[in-house]
């Protein structure tokens, strides 16, 4: 495989060659970069620490994951997630509906939880 580029670290990180370890350190930046970010923005619009927000879920009580997947219930649970509701649920609130919801509606939502 040959590559043509301009610039020297433009093809430092591709499939086809060992990453070098300058190379894993600048990529592992930006992504910890990203993550900062995320992590504060979270932080900030579900009004708790940081600290909760990072929280390794194998060492604390109060955490949001540590970059696990979890079910809605259990997002809700963790403050994660406000409620559970379909998208026809959700758009009626946000448009003015309120918290109304039929029966059938929420018996159709908790069938996939």
């Amino acid at each position: 495989m040959q590559f043509f580029a301009e610039g020297p670290r433009k093809t430092e990180i591709n499939p086809f060659e060992p990453m070098s370890q300058e190379a894993g350190k600048a990529l592992q930046a930006r992504v910890r970069y990203g993550y900062d970010l995320f992590v504060a923005d979270v932080a900030k619009g579900r009004k708790v620490s940081e600290a909760v927000v990072r929280a390794d879920p194998e060492k604390s009580d109060k955490h949001f994951g540590g970059g696990r997947v979890y079910g809605a219930k259990e997002a809700v649970r963790l403050g994660m997630a406000d409620r559970v509701a379909t998208l026809d649920e959700t758009i009626t609130r946000l448009i003015g509906g309120g918290a109304r919801q039929s029966a059938r509606a929420a018996a159709e939502r908790n069938r996939f939880l």
